[in-house]
């Protein structure tokens, strides 16, 4: 947010010198940084999206962190994604997380077997003596047991493999003691990460797990009233920035982003400053705010 004094004579200095070891400028070598860690990112995101057999280019890219709007719009243009939104606060959303996040606790217990030695009377004691636990500590924590909610399932595989999947308990499964709908649910999961479904092998069961999880606490997100789509009540000033599109530095506005209002539009290259983070506005770029406060910024051709 412009609050925190930074030492650009110190920056220059020490980007010089590992400059001077690959032939590059002080600017230059910031710039070939800034762009690796994009690529980086973009190639986690590359792995991430393929081993869910998805198209990043069909979605937008939410940033998050302090230093994520800083980098989001080179990974979305690395990735062909048009929108990257920016959340309020991005660089303590892992606090806000924390705050809004549910007391909650998992328990498991160890009870290998094959589906034919299944004991479901065995497997109802572990539950009971799992409920009894997490009631126990989420009382500690002020959750009353009427506001405890449970989620069961079961880690399974094919019997002789390495690796389990986890698949959810189907209700009334303790009471009626009928393993069929989950030997489906098992095999439909089976299915659908691997492609087959190996044939003549038993299916072997063995960690029980039981998720405990109070009420989630309330959220109340920000909101402002529209602004019109004038920018310039938000503008701070303007600062050289570099921008490899334009060969070179800038004057480039610099805007506050508590300033800005729904419905204002920045267009780019802009700044735009919080406390916790700065989003970029690339040339060909153009951001807005929402109704709920995050700006959206929209990457041009």
């Amino acid at each position: 947010g412009g609050a925190m004094p930074l030492d650009v004579v110190a920056a220059e200095a020490a980007l010089g010198r590992l400059g001077e070891t690959m032939g590059l400028g002080a600017v230059e070598t910031a710039w070939a940084i800034h762009q690796i860690v994009n690529e980086n990112m973009a190639g986690a995101v590359k792995i991430h999206v393929i081993e869910k057999a998805q198209d990043p280019r069909r979605y937008a890219l939410l940033a998050y962190g302090g230093g994520g709007p800083l980098h989001a719009t080179g990974v979305a243009r690395a990735l062909a994604i048009k929108t990257v939104i920016c959340p309020p606060a991005a660089g303590v959303a892992s606090a806000v997380g924390l705050l809004v996040a549910p007391n909650a606790l998992e328990l498991a217990r160890s009870y290998p077997v094959l589906v034919d030695g299944l004991d479901w009377g065995e497997i109802a004691a572990l539950y009971r003596a799992m409920e009894t636990q997490a009631h126990a500590a989420l009382a500690e924590a002020g959750v009353s047991p009427e506001h405890v909610q449970f989620e069961r399932s079961v880690d399974g595989r094919f019997a002789g493999q390495l690796h389990e999947i986890n698949i959810a308990l189907p209700p009334g499964l303790l009471t009626d003691g009928d393993a069929g709908p989950l030997l489906d649910q098992f095999r439909e999961r089976y299915a659908v990460l691997y492609g087959h479904l190996p044939r003549g092998i038993p299916i072997e069961f063995l960690s029980w797990r039981l998720t405990a999880r109070g009420p989630r606490p309330p959220l109340r997100l920000p909101h402002a009233e529209p602004g019109g789509d004038d920018p310039t009540p938000a503008l701070k000033g303007h600062r050289n920035v570099y921008w490899s599109d334009h060969a070179g530095f800038v004057s480039t506005p610099v805007y506050d982003r508590y300033a800005l209002r729904p419905g204002m539009r920045v267009p780019g290259p802009a700044i735009v400053e919080e406390r916790e983070s700065t989003t970029v506005v690339g040339p060909t770029m153009h951001a807005e705010l929402d109704a709920a406060m995050n700006l959206l910024v929209h990457l041009g051709e």
